[in-house]
């Protein structure tokens, strides 16, 4: 029985609820020491990719409207590559509020030579590669920066493929690179 100062118990409509997010709060969540897995089958040759060594921290975890968490890692690409991730977002909405940059230095190309044997009938013979991606999204609009620099790329043997452009991709890297090997695109979003 309740006492009768008490105030009725009134019932929450569900639209009420569904609109204000559940009070969920995270400080901060650490990772040490991990490990990322990513693998591609769709492709001529399959590919596989890991982030070894990652860690780092993400901040500020809330279901509040207005919050942003941060984040800050990193971890080894192959043998001498390193990858970096930092910026903020809203953590239960991410396409009203991200601002990420992500980095990636010293990676080697020929393991990507799955994605140039599907796309333009080749493999990678040698290369590295540095690339940075710079998104942010407000309230939907999307405005992106991506930075790829190749060192001395330089295609292999040629493998077939549907999806193959037909395309001279010797002479293109010949006139795309400068006197020192480089390749520097800028590609905006």
């Amino acid at each position: 029985v309740a006492p009768t100062d008490a105030e009725p118990l009134t019932p929450v409509s569900a639209a009420a609820s569904a609109a204000e997010p559940s009070p969920l709060s995270i400080d901060r969540i650490r990772v040490e020491d991990s490990l990322v897995d990513f693998a591609d089958y769709s492709l001529v040759l399959p590919f596989v990719a890991r982030i070894e060594g990652l860690k780092g921290v993400a901040k500020g975890i809330s279901a509040a409207a207005d919050s942003r968490a941060t984040l800050s890692f990193s971890g080894r690409v192959g043998e001498y590559g390193e990858a970096d991730i930092d910026g903020q977002l809203a953590p239960f909405d991410p396409t009203h509020y991200t601002d990420i940059e992500i980095a990636f230095r010293n990676i080697a190309l020929t393991p990507l030579s799955p994605y140039s044997a599907t796309f333009a009938g080749r493999t990678i013979k040698t290369g590295d590669l540095d690339l940075s991606l710079q998104y942010k999204i407000d309230k939907q609009q999307l405005l992106g920066k991506n930075e790829v620099v190749l060192q001395n790329f330089r295609l292999g043997e040629s493998v077939k493929s549907a999806d193959a452009v037909n395309l001279p991709l010797d002479l293109a890297i010949a006139l795309l690179s400068d006197s020192k090997g480089r390749i520097d695109l800028a590609v905006p979003v």
